[in-house]
């Protein structure tokens, strides 16, 4: 994870993300429960993967509150949420309602590409992705997984 990630972190923040980090085998809604995150899987029409409000009626105990799109294949929606967790702990509370149209849409904003970049670095073994992308590149063949996720590696 990206140290001026971390930097922007509380204690406790920093550390629940760093303990996520080195267990892959750790569902992400625990994640998100342990960051006082309240996640709701709902239908949210064609126009919205995920959004991220401040919402103390629906989550008296933190106000944060995480809506993921429940029509989207279970690789979308953890992308999603983990997307949606990035606004959360980087402090992208200058809106009252985060919303997303989508992990793949064309919002340029800092916002979102912080968001984006906090989602693969939370969900991908960045060494792991490095070594396989250059054994592929070696052999001629890129891994399948490389192309599904080399949206989040484009420069800024």
């Amino acid at each position: 994870m990206r140290s001026d990630f971390l930097n922007r972190m509380n204690d406790e923040q920093r550390q629940l993300v760093q303990d996520f980090v080195r267990r892959p085998d750790a569902a992400l809604e625990e994640l998100a429960a342990a960051l006082g995150i309240k996640v709701i899987y709902k239908d949210l029409g064609t126009d919205c993967e995920g959004l991220y409000e401040y919402d103390p009626g629906t989550n008296p105990e933190t106000g944060k509150v995480v809506y993921v799109h429940s029509g989207m294949p279970a690789f979308k929606k953890r992308a999603t949420l983990a997307h949606e967790i990035g606004h959360c702990v980087l402090g992208h509370d200058d809106w009252y309602i985060h919303h997303d149209e989508g992990l793949f849409d064309d919002e340029d904003s800092l916002t979102e590409r912080e968001a984006r970049q906090f989602a693969l670095e939370l969900l991908v073994d960045m060494q792991a992705l490095h070594e396989a992308f250059n054994l592929g590149r070696r052999s001629g063949e890129c891994p399948i997984f490389c192309v599904s996720v080399i949206w989040f590696m484009l420069p800024d």
